[in-house]
């Protein structure tokens, strides 16, 4: 499979990026992000969709776990935002489809 044209993802894997705060109410500094939104939406629109990553947090069943530059983090499908692809600093790596995927569909379902 290609890679989107914009670099935000692929149609098998989900990419990692960081998410820097723009906004005079938020805490300037950047954040680990998973791209959920799909290929055809990230090449249509100037936003895409994200999951945030952290290393805290309650386990949930919403929120997978994985490993990820050798550490444990845990994937907040419960806090999906819209963010404007600028706020994007760059590419981490990838994490697997399987692992947040199936999560995701049961809890839209």
């Amino acid at each position: 499979m290609k890679e989107a044209k914009n670099g935000y993802g692929k149609a098998r894997r989900s990419v990692l990026g960081q998410s820097r705060s723009d906004h005079r109410t938020e805490i300037k500094k950047t954040r680990p992000a998973l791209v959920v939104s799909p290929d055809d939406l990230n090449a249509a629109l100037p936003r895409i969709i994200i999951a945030p990553l952290t290393s805290k947090g309650q386990p949930l069943g919403c929120r997978p776990k994985v490993k990820f530059a050798g550490k444990s983090a845990l994937i907040l499908l419960d806090q999906l935002r819209s963010v404007d692809k600028a706020r994007l600093v760059g590419k981490m790596g990838e994490i697997d489809l399987t692992v947040w995927h199936p999560v995701l569909l049961e809890m839209l379902a």
